[in-house]
């Protein structure tokens, strides 16, 4: 690790300890990018049934569950936005339903 990342590493674990926040905070504020937290689901089925929860938790759907033929292929999957507005994602990569 270099220095300037070592030293970027302690003032963001100062901050994190005085505002009490989680570490994929820290990660998405330190990259400057737009951050996605993925989860690989084992069935096309598990991509809906995700969908549905974050439905009805109320968070705010960016994409239903749904094919992206920009994105190497078999790619099913649906994003959201967790209360916190992280971007969440689940994903399956296999073709059974």
């Amino acid at each position: 690790m270099c220095w300037s990342a070592r030293a970027n590493l302690a003032r963001w674990r100062v901050w994190l300890r005085s505002v009490r926040t989680s570490w994929l905070e820290v990660v998405c504020r330190c990259s400057r990018l737009p951050a996605i937290l993925s989860f690989m689901v084992p069935t096309r089925s598990r991509v809906r049934e995700v969908h549905a929860l974050a439905c009805r938790r109320g968070d705010e759907i960016l994409d239903p569950a749904r094919h992206f033929p920009q994105y190497p292929q078999p790619y099913f999957a649906t994003f959201w936005l967790d209360p916190h507005g992280f971007k969440l994602e689940a994903v399956c990569h296999h073709d059974a339903p």
